[in-house]
């Protein structure tokens, strides 16, 4: 599941994979979620 979501007045975009323990992946600067892709599978393993 993906989306956008509102907290303290800012937008952001999350995703929710896999089961268990939530993991935060923050990324900054010129880059976005898709530079996350090729971890995403070994955390939702």
């Amino acid at each position: 599941m993906a989306r956008y979501i509102e907290v303290a007045g800012r937008r952001g975009w999350h995703q929710v994979s896999g089961a268990g323990e939530p993991v935060l992946l923050l990324h900054g600067g010129f880059v976005g979620a898709s530079s996350f892709v090729a971890q995403v599978p070994a955390f939702t393993g």
